[in-house]
């Protein structure tokens, strides 16, 4: 916690201080093993204590959401940027990169160029799988408006075409995990800076031990793989019935896949791997929520 010198109508008041800013975060969240992404937005207070509440999230491999960190500023925006910024905590490109949210960028591309088809275009373009898929929508926005793809050109592509980010965002193209989250903790921000620690950390704190139970249950009926792995894998295959895989260098699990079915837009296909990272798999689940909270004792006992 930050405070500040208290003033009144005479000047500095000697020997007291005023609350200024705040950040918390709980063991069992830092060190839960979820999907390397980070997102973070802010939203306002409403009580005696004005600024924004910040909050971090990350996600599962079931996609939970899971709040890692809090902190309550006075200005969004520049809290945000400063914190990456700040060379000596790790938010630097490399390790960490710093990617753009497509909705937002598609949101100020309407506001630009006032054209819905564009934007729809736009924002098919950003979730672009592959090179050839991306130069598809990037032709077509040319024919439409050149001047609109030289606008989109002033935004490096690997910061949010998904084709270009190395699989860094996981296919988190927008800000939704944490928007979502902010929506949950809609309730606390009417209410004091200590209520609204504490909301989070009950929240948090039942929330593990529910999660845990679940994915144990899971683990012993024998399931390899989350729930939400295991739905997208049988989409997938589903879809493969068009599709004929060559495979490449077997070792590296690279393959090549060929429609069968001509696809209604014409997108084409290209390479994939075959490799499911241990996030999605239930054990890891079940680590994620393994650490415990520990129940906060009665003040008449605190040392």
């Amino acid at each position: 916690m930050e405070t500040i010198p208290a003033y009144n109508e005479h000047g500095l008041i000697n020997g007291m201080t005023i609350f200024h800013r705040l950040f918390w975060a709980y063991f069992p969240c830092i060190y839960a093993f979820c999907k390397p992404i980070v997102q973070v937005d802010g939203t306002w207070l409403y009580d005696k204590y004005k600024g924004t509440l910040l909050v971090g999230v990350a996600q599962d491999g079931n996609d939970n959401i899971i709040s890692i960190a809090y902190a309550l500023v006075e200005d969004r925006h520049e809290s945000i940027k400063s914190a990456y910024n700040n060379l000596n905590n790790g938010w630097q490109h490399p390790p960490s990169k710093h990617v753009f949210c497509v909705r937002h960028i598609a949101q100020n591309f309407a506001r630009e160029f006032k054209d819905n088809a564009l934007k729809n275009k736009v924002i098919s373009m950003g979730y672009s799988i592959n090179e050839s898929t991306y130069r598809y929508y990037r032709k077509e926005i040319d024919t439409v408006n050149p001047e609109a793809l030289k606008w989109l050109d002033n935004i490096p592509r690997q910061d949010w075409i998904q084709a270009f980010d190395g699989g860094s965002r996981w296919g988190q193209m927008t800000t939704n995990l944490v928007e979502s989250m902010n929506t949950v903790l809609k309730e606390p921000h009417n209410i004091p800076i200590t209520a609204l620690v504490q909301s989070t950390y009950y929240k948090t704190g039942t929330l593990f031990p529910t999660m845990a139970k679940q994915h144990a249950s899971i683990l012993a009926s024998g399931q390899v793989y989350t729930e939400k792995c295991m739905t997208f894998m049988k989409s997938e295959i589903r879809k493969s019935n068009s599709h004929r895989v060559d495979s490449f260098d077997r070792s590296n699990h690279t393959f090549m896949v060929h429609e069968t079915v001509v696809p209604k837009e014409g997108r084409p296909i290209g390479h994939f791997s075959s490799l499911i990272s241990d996030v999605y798999k239930v054990e890891t689940e079940l680590k994620v929520y393994s650490e415990a909270f520990q129940p906060i004792p009665n003040k008449g006992y605190w040392p």
